[in-house]
């Protein structure tokens, strides 16, 4: 399928008078749709599969890159 770059992105809020930072993750295409800042020292490469269909170009909410899928390759030793 390939790889995309996602970065983290904000958004300053009248309301709070603070930045939000978004629980998605995107692509610069996306967050320029949305008008957003781009986060650039948070990007993450993942497989273009996580790219939600609710907002194209956008991760679903809670999104963590860092996250490992699939199986567990290993067991932790206990080191009591």
């Amino acid at each position: 399928m390939g790889t995309v770059t996602v970065y983290r992105f904000k958004k300053f809020d009248i309301v709070s008078d603070c930045f939000q930072f978004s629980r998605r993750w995107g692509t610069p295409e996306a967050i320029a749709a949305v008008d957003c800042t781009i986060i650039r020292e948070q990007s993450a490469e993942v497989d273009v599969s996580v790219l939600g269909p609710e907002i194209p170009g956008m991760t679903a909410m809670d999104f963590n890159p860092h996250q490992r899928t699939g199986f567990q390759t290993s067991v932790p030793l206990d080191r009591r």
